[in-house]
């Protein structure tokens, strides 16, 4: 006779030995971005997301979790938060405006260390009149919990749009 205890081991177990995968899109608008060189301007300007990649790449693995992301959604986050950064100074972004930023989230990885979990992730921006930059986002944090890929994720897409405002170049061409 199988006891409660042999039947839990018995549909525990495959789910233990195979972990879960998880796919995730940032969501970096509940961190502040406050830029050094801050600026302002009353200028249209149109955003669009260049990333033609719909691929679910690896971007971290904790025990039997794999975490996935889909680059061309990252780049629609990116999209998003750089809009409302914009719009709180004064821009409007726009369809067809005659000032553009491409955007594109190229890459993101996680790697975990001693007590610490790291986030990078890579965002290409070219303006309308061919500036273009790669920007690298950071996030450090420690913790030994599955949602950490989650928060430093988040967080390094936060770092990379708050690089690409702090470029003197870029704002320059916002500015303009």
């Amino acid at each position: 006779m199988i006891t409660t205890r042999k039947l839990f081991w018995i549909i525990a177990v495959p789910f233990l030995a195979y972990g879960c995968t998880h796919h995730h899109v940032p969501d970096p608008y509940h961190y502040e971005i406050s830029l050094a060189n801050d600026f302002s301007s009353t200028s249209s300007i149109s955003l669009e997301n260049v990333q033609t990649s719909t691929e679910d790449v690896l971007f971290a693995t904790m025990g039997p979790h794999k975490f996935f992301a889909n680059l061309q959604r990252w780049t629609e986050s990116a999209i998003t938060l750089t809009r409302q950064e914009l719009a709180k100074r004064g821009m409007k972004v726009e369809e067809n405006a005659a000032k553009i930023l491409k955007l594109s989230i190229n890459s993101v990885k996680t790697t975990p260390y001693t007590w610490v979990f790291r986030c990078e992730t890579t965002l290409k921006v070219e303006t309308g009149d061919g500036y273009t930059r790669t920007y690298l986002g950071q996030s450090d944090i420690s913790a030994w919990v599955y949602h950490i890929a989650y928060v430093t994720a988040d967080n390094s897409v936060t770092q990379a749009v708050s690089e690409m405002l702090e470029d003197p170049q870029i704002t320059n061409y916002l500015t303009k």
